[in-house]
């Protein structure tokens, strides 16, 4: 691979930075995260409408993660009985993200509304915290913009506005997709905070940016009203840690019976609902588990 082709694979794969104002009264993080949305939509084999809000979700947790550190993790969760029933999305500041979505059978029922009749909430997992830190709010709007921005405000009492952005064609094959969050900062003035929001909510579409303009920094200079120093760049991938090994361990917690059952009907296919990946237990792992299990016991 030459230099031309190492520098377009740069340009072109997915994308966060964050930024710090040179007033020190913003930060903010824009993410390019085209190709990840195009996996998980692969993975979840979601439609249009579910693709829709799990990218949204998706691209919400990478910002929003982007202001922690190392492996600390954001978790986004969304519990409803409207027409969308699930949405989970967990991100990393070192550029990893998953998540999926469930919908109602009616979902296809125009009659049946709100999408969301329900609650959000976001959990950080920090190193210095022994439990997760959690707020909870009541959802008032089906726009995720919203639910973020209601969230950071109630239960945070930080000013932040975000705007997300995603083009899909029908096949799902075509997918441009990217998002902007901008917080304020202690000494920020009542003005400023509205010049920056008025200034990121009526710009123009951020995907079609990103499809036409490959550098972060510069996308994100025509969104926002201060100058900034950058202060982290991270690659940005759909990615799951589970693995066979993983479930099996799992598996050590139920009851022996109920191994023995699973083994004797065939019930051999572990799902993993983070990433849809399947793995398959053969008579040996259903062996192993069961004769250790069976020496706990003793």
């Amino acid at each position: 691979m030459n230099i031309e082709e190492l520098k377009s694979k740069f340009l072109n794969a997915d994308r966060i930075i964050s930024v710090l104002d040179k007033k020190g009264k913003f930060r903010a993080s824009i993410v390019k995260n085209s190709h990840t949305i195009s996996t998980a939509i692969e993975k979840h084999n979601t439609d249009k409408f579910s693709s829709f809000y799990l990218a949204k979700y998706l691209t919400s947790a990478s910002l929003i993660s982007s202001f922690l550190k190392g492996e600390e993790r954001i978790i986004l969760d969304i519990t409803s009985d409207g027409l969308i029933q699930k949405v989970y999305a967990e991100a990393m500041p070192i550029g990893e993200v998953r998540g999926f979505i469930k919908t109602s059978d009616d979902l296809h029922n125009k009659e049946i509304v709100p999408y969301i009749n329900g609650f959000f909430k976001l959990s950080k997992i920090l190193y210095d915290k022994g439990e997760p830190v959690t707020g909870i709010i009541e959802v008032k709007s089906d726009l995720v913009e919203d639910i973020i921005e209601d969230y950071f405000i109630s239960s945070e009492q930080i000013p932040t506005f975000v705007k997300l952005d995603l083009l899909i064609d029908e096949e799902k094959n075509t997918v441009h997709s990217g998002g902007i969050i901008v917080q304020s900062l202690p000494g920020a003035s009542g003005k400023e905070i509205t010049e920056v929001k008025n200034k990121l909510k009526n710009s123009e579409s951020l995907a079609n940016k990103i499809n036409m303009q490959k550098d972060l920094a510069e996308i994100l200079s025509s969104y926002i009203i201060f100058d900034f120093d950058i202060i982290k760049s991270k690659r940005v991938d759909f990615f799951c840690r589970c693995s066979k090994n993983n479930f099996i361990n799992k598996l050590y917690t139920l009851p022996l019976e109920e191994i023995e059952s699973m083994k004797n009907e065939n019930q051999n296919e572990l799902v993993c609902q983070f990433c849809n990946s399947h793995y398959y237990l053969d008579s040996e792992d259903f062996n192993k588990i069961i004769l250790a299990m069976k020496a706990r016991k003793n």
